[in-house]
């Protein structure tokens, strides 16, 4: 009979236990944030320091020296 009460004392405190357990995390529900509608560009800027240095550098001359004029029939 001993056996008995303490088998359901420990049943009684199981379900309790699962009771409050249960109505504990009730509360800690997902709760959504829903944004409205807007046009716009998407536009992402990195910034990066440093310096860029050219793989290969070329000048740019011409061959010919001198100024050019106009001709006298306008071209």
């Amino acid at each position: 009979m001993k056996g008995v009460k303490i088998f359901l004392i420990l049943i009684f405190l199981a379900v309790t236990g699962f009771i409050v357990f249960r109505s504990f995390n009730k509360d800690s529900k997902v709760k959504y944030i829903f944004a409205g509608l807007q046009k716009r560009d998407i536009s992402e800027t990195i910034f990066i320091p440093g310096n860029v240095f050219p793989a290969k550098e070329i000048e740019i001359k011409s061959q010919l020296s001198g100024i050019m004029k106009k001709n006298s029939d306008g071209r």
